[in-house]
């Protein structure tokens, strides 16, 4: 399956997943949004990095 192909796939999950109304939930959306808080503070140097690649001149 080339790139192209899986972001399809995933966009299509994600959608189908929406159409189920779980994500209606306010516990869902706190859960979900301590998730992410978590996700970014575990990849905080490598989101530092990847920001100052792309905004930094060289």
């Amino acid at each position: 399956m080339n790139s192209r192909e899986e972001i399809k796939a995933i966009v299509e999950s994600q959608r189908a997943f929406f159409k189920t109304n779980t994500t209606l939930d306010l516990s869902y959306r706190i859960d979900a949004l301590k998730k992410l808080k978590a996700m970014v503070i575990s990849h905080e140097k490598e989101m530092e990095e990847a920001l100052e690649k792309d905004y930094l001149p060289i």
